[in-house]
């Protein structure tokens, strides 16, 4: 079951990455944007397992509260660069 949420999580993320890539590069360094992703991809799927290696000896709560502190930063570095960008468009 783990890993069809797994798949799920990372299926939804590989569209969406797809899709701001389309959208958002510009069209003569697109390819070159797409292999960057990927290789940035590869890379943080790496240090993940590597951090999450260090981390088993450890009390198991360690890696799912250091991984949902991660997640919630992110979600509000998101949220604050859109109303930053809201409020930018909507002063114009």
């Amino acid at each position: 079951m783990e890993d069809i949420a797994a798949d799920l999580v990372n299926a939804l993320f590989f569209a969406a990455t797809l899709a701001a890539r389309t959208e958002y590069a510009p069209a003569e360094v697109r390819a070159q944007v797409f292999i960057w992703v990927a290789a940035l991809k590869i890379t943080s799927g790496s240090a993940g397992t590597a951090l999450a290696g260090s981390l088993t000896g450890f009390d198991v709560r360690l890696p799912l509260l250091l991984g949902a502190a991660g997640i919630s930063a992110a979600a509000l570095a998101a949220t604050l660069e859109k109303r930053a960008a809201e409020s930018l468009a909507g002063s114009r």
